[in-house]
């Protein structure tokens, strides 16, 4: 599933309701989901150079500001500068759009790169 957002307990996916999708000019599709009082919109497109994806997520809804959005969980995740992280042992990493500042945490036995649902979400991951 696109978005999941961690609990104390665990993930859950369980109240999501696809609500469809649209395409770009480009052909690509934004999916489009209900979760509790919220829209997301999540569109995954070829990233640069065929060396990865570039995902946009964008939440509305009242609360949105209290929400983090997990975008990545590895065994470790190592910033190294300019937005970008190294995911494991370099197995991938995450490129962050300039001014997005995740949060790491500790979870489920690895670490977890979290988001504010606040501010629509840009990134890439590289491979």
């Amino acid at each position: 599933f696109p978005v999941t957002i961690i609990t104390l307990t665990k993930d859950s996916i369980a109240d999501y309701q696809y609500k469809g999708y649209t395409l770009s000019a480009n052909g690509h599709p934004q999916f489009q989901y209900a979760y509790k009082n919220w829209m997301l919109q999540d569109q995954i497109i070829p990233g640069d150079n065929s060396r990865g994806l570039k995902r946009s997520i964008t939440v509305t809804g009242e609360g949105k500001d209290k929400t983090m959005i997990r975008i990545a969980q590895a065994k470790s995740i190592t910033p190294l500068g300019n937005g970008l992280y190294s995911m494991g042992d370099q197995e991938y990493f995450v490129q962050l759009t300039p001014g997005l500042f995740p949060k790491i945490e500790n979870y489920q036995g690895g670490q977890v790169l979290l988001m504010s649902a606040n501010e629509p979400i840009q990134y890439q991951l590289i491979w």
